[in-house]
């Protein structure tokens, strides 16, 4: 029997919709092209008409990356205000649960977006794609591992936050990294 006509199966049907779904993610698609691929891929009887929700799509550029680990502003059911004389440092992030974080980025440089809630067309998803910001969207757990003044490191390809070293632990030796999100 031939490959293309063998019987796709649920399980690469949600393969394929969750590689679509990357794609989203990485701005490749847009929500509408997104939302067909989707369709026909729920849809596929066989792995040729599966190929076809595949078919044509963007080169992955490989995902945004943020290579120098910075210090943390987290906010978690709180309003946080940071503006007037204060400037974020070169390298921030900011990550939050439920937060209204008001920051002063007149001369800032975020590094990276962290957040408990939010999905793809979240405001920090969008903004994050916009401004070409590694983020991590809806991890649920961040700001239960993550304090003000950590050093962190977010890769917004894999979706993975690292707690480098503690704000408690200052100048002692990193912990061992510890992932946060899949």
């Amino acid at each position: 029997m031939d490959d293309d006509s063998t019987r796709a199966s649920d399980d690469e049907r949600e393969r394929a919709a969750l590689e679509l779904r990357e794609h989203l993610v990485a701005g490749r698609l847009t929500l509408e092209e997104f939302s067909e691929r989707v369709e026909l891929a729920y849809r596929a009887g066989t792995v040729s008409d599966l190929e076809a929700a595949r078919s044509s799509l963007p080169v992955a550029a490989g995902g945004r990356r943020m290579l120098h680990p910075v210090r943390a502003t987290v906010g978690f059911f709180a309003h946080i205000v940071r503006r007037g004389r204060l400037r974020l440092g070169r390298r921030s992030a900011v990550v939050s649960g439920f937060a209204d974080v008001d920051l002063d980025l007149r001369e800032a440089e975020i590094a990276g977006l962290v957040t408990d809630t939010g999905g793809t067309t979240s405001h920090p998803a969008v903004l994050s794609r916009e401004f070409g910001i590694p983020a991590v969207i809806g991890t649920s757990i961040a700001t239960k591992r993550i304090a003000t003044g950590d050093r962190i490191r977010v890769d917004g390809s894999t979706g993975v936050v690292e707690v480098l070293e503690t704000a408690a632990a200052g100048a002692a030796a990193a912990p061992e990294a510890a992932p946060i999100g899949s």
